[in-house]
């Protein structure tokens, strides 16, 4: 679903797009266990701090009993500075977008 979103988004002329992952927070044994698939290797990690660098932001994830992933929840509490402007004008102005799965 993020690549359909991506592709859509990068239709747009002037529009440059990049898809990132937040975080994971299990260790390898335990995705192992719970037989989680790869990563994709065309997928960086992003962390909070770098969210100033980008003109706007469409986050998708999955729903879970709905609530969203406790990864991004971290990834958000960790970026609550740039949101509550404590970083005077970080995020300010920027176009946002979410999109989830049920």
């Amino acid at each position: 679903m993020a690549r359909e979103v991506i592709r859509g988004a990068a239709a747009v002329e002037g529009v440059e797009t990049t898809l990132c992952r937040v975080p994971e927070m299990l260790s390898d044994r335990i995705l192992e266990k719970m037989k989680a698939p790869p990563k994709p290797n065309d997928v960086s990690e992003i962390m909070p701090e770098l969210l100033v660098e980008a003109d706007g932001f469409i986050f998708g994830f999955p729903s879970h009993f709905g609530m969203m992933p406790s990864r991004l929840k971290a990834f958000f509490d960790a970026s609550g500075k740039l949101w509550a402007g404590v970083a005077k004008n970080a995020v300010e102005n920027f176009i946002a977008g979410v999109t989830t799965t049920v």
